[in-house]
């Protein structure tokens, strides 16, 4: 889900949520955000990407994909905001999979986790000290049902060929994915 706020006075600002789901192929994954991170950065824009990657940020320095992740988002001028775990599990390490990250170096920023007891997931949030911002319009981008039919998706799923040879989780996902995908179209 994107949202971008139209400013009068300043640059546009763009929020983003992403959610990565664990067992999703990385290089497709790091493929796709390095498309998104392209397109944000050259529109000269103020972002923040809200995510939860379940990409361990504590772990960077052991595991080379989660550095490779954290690179990508820095080579494009983003920078996290949450520093401290945002998962705590019983008889597990904290981890740090949920963040928020933005292209915002300039503006003072209180950021953090809110610890609520509702989940093992703490909510994160970021506050940017500024003026007031002068919004001209709102725009909102999300995606058309308007088209959508339950028995013509129903019907497309029934006709599909699924591939349940494979017993790997990523190849079954990645194909499940592009099948569905083509059938929202």
């Amino acid at each position: 889900m994107w949202v971008e706020i139209s400013n009068k006075n300043s640059k546009n600002i763009v929020c983003g949520c992403i959610y990565r789901h664990p067992h999703y192929d990385f290089s497709d994954f790091l493929f796709y955000l390095e498309a998104v991170l392209k397109t944000v950065a050259c529109e000269g824009k103020e972002v923040y990407i809200c995510d939860d990657f379940n990409i361990d940020l504590l772990k960077v320095n052991e595991i080379t994909k989660h550095l490779n992740f954290y690179n990508l988002f820095c080579s494009y001028g983003f920078v996290p905001l949450i520093i401290h775990p945002s998962r705590v599990v019983e008889n597990q390490q904290p981890s740090l999979i949920d963040n928020i990250f933005s292209n915002n170096i300039n503006d003072e920023i209180y950021s953090g986790n809110i610890y609520l007891s509702l989940s093992e997931h703490f909510s994160q949030f970021a506050s940017i000290a500024r003026d007031k911002v002068e919004i001209k319009k709102f725009d909102v981008y999300d995606r058309d049902y308007s088209n959508y039919s339950p028995s013509d998706f129903r019907d497309d799923v029934s006709i599909q060929t699924w591939n349940l040879s494979n017993i790997n989780t990523n190849c079954l996902f990645s194909d499940f994915l592009k099948k569905i995908k083509r059938m929202y179209r």
